[in-house]
């Protein structure tokens, strides 16, 4: 009755029970609280008595953000709106820290601890099998996932990183042990990389030649980066639509979205089916040549997909009003936002960084001032290259909202900011 929200909640339509088609009963939506993300930092040798003895810590937002660890591993990310994506990083004594994308309100997520010793027998492995010596693995990265169907362990998918298609998986037999004469995953599930290039991964699981699941992980060198690889049998279709950002009119954009296996035309709008896995997903996309080329980002559990596109010409009137200075090794963020005024910054930033931010608002007329308006949005020129995180902050409401986005060289990113 104060104006507060306590809770909040959302169902398909298509899900609903009917009859004969035309009336439709429900839906029936359990309010409960959720001002909170949960999850749950774990080591991968205890249980729950040596848990609450073992010191951990995380942070989120570029590190910049302490989180509180409970006695048995609970974490919870205060005030995060649902769908946001952060890095979660932990790490405890004697382990070798470990990081992993998250997106916030889906369902609990998890993140695991693993021992220094058995991350060293993981590179006398590699060391035998790839004829890479110790010395060039003392400081290095490592990725370790499960590949699941349903939530239960799957065997015969194989491994890749899109982004670096030489590194070779090494796969862990029906024991947990490390066999590098597997090809493929073992009843187990389990695979790992050790030495892939710092940075965002894009990994692909395959059966065969088949499409089964991917996940995308930020590698940094000293750390796990955990790369579970889920897939479900559940699917729902979810509409996309491309638009000019300002006008609304429909746009036809060749998209190529990592869920699927083939790009596909959207001429306006266009249906997918695509599988109820919470992840970081990211769409490419080739625009026409009045338009930006730019990356998108999605959940596949989202009911839709919007592709707001953006002018040539108006992102050019926007850098030369601004008086923006290029910077080599940077790339560009758009972000829109609809809910209420706010601010927007980089999570981790230093003051050496070039980034340069402007905001507009709904007709794409640059504001005045140091804060952005409802219905409008931001550009953020000259952001550095690598993993970097956009945090937009609610000026009335405080909540925070944010997005992992992987900048490239000369690369135009685009972000929705939702609350649903």
């Amino acid at each position: 009755k104060s104006g507060a929200i306590l809770g909040e909640g959302s169902v398909r339509l298509s899900q609903l029970p009917s009859s004969n088609g035309r009336l439709v009963y429900g839906p029936r939506i359990e309010i409960s609280p959720s001002p909170t993300s949960s999850g749950a930092v774990s080591h991968y040798y205890s249980d729950a008595k040596n848990e609450k003895a073992i010191p951990t810590q995380a942070t989120t937002f570029g590190g910049q953000n302490p989180v509180p660890v409970g006695k048995n591993g609970e974490v919870l990310l205060e005030n995060v709106v649902k769908n946001s994506s952060t890095v979660i990083r932990a790490n405890s004594p004697g382990h070798m820290p470990s990081s992993k994308i998250v997106v916030a309100g889906a369902r609990p997520f998890g993140v695991t601890l693993f021992p220094n010793s058995m991350i060293e027998a993981l590179k006398s492995i590699v060391e035998d099998k790839q004829s890479i010596s110790r010395s060039e693995l003392a400081e290095t990265t490592v990725v370790w996932g499960t590949i699941t169907l349903d939530g239960k362990p799957l065997s015969g998918v194989a491994v890749t990183s899109e982004t670096e298609p030489e590194a070779q998986a090494i796969y862990f037999n029906e024991f947990m042990i490390p066999d590098p004469k597997l090809t493929a995953t073992s009843s187990s599930g389990l695979y790992a990389f050790v030495d892939l290039q710092k940075g965002l991964h894009a990994l692909l699981g395959q059966r065969g030649e088949a499409y089964f699941g991917h996940q995308n992980v930020d590698v940094e060198v000293g750390s796990v980066a955990i790369g579970d690889i889920e897939n479900t049998l559940r699917t729902e279709p979810v509409r996309i639509r491309a638009f000019d950002a300002f006008s609304g009119g429909p746009v036809t954009v060749t998209a190529s979205l990592q869920s699927l296996s083939q790009p596909i035309d959207v001429a306006g709008s266009a249906t997918v089916v695509l599988p109820q896995v919470s992840r970081l997903s990211i769409i490419y996309t080739e625009a026409p040549p009045n338009y930006v080329s730019a990356n998108y980002f999605y959940n596949d559990q989202a009911a839709y997909i919007h592709l707001p596109m953006i002018s040539q010409e108006w992102l050019a009137e926007i850098k030369a009003a601004a008086k923006i200075n290029d910077f080599s090794q940077t790339g560009t963020i758009i972000g829109f936002f609809g809910e209420e005024n706010f601010e927007v910054y980089l999570a981790n930033q230093i003051k050496e960084d070039p980034t340069a931010i402007v905001y507009f608002d709904a007709t794409g007329r640059v504001v005045d001032g140091r804060q952005g308006v409802s219905g409008g949005g931001f550009v953020m020129f000259n952001v550095p290259s690598g993993v970097q995180e956009t945090v937009v902050l609610g000026r009335a409401s405080a909540q925070i909202f944010s997005k992992v986005v992987p900048v490239d060289t000369e690369t135009v990113s685009v972000l929705n900011f939702t609350s649903y």
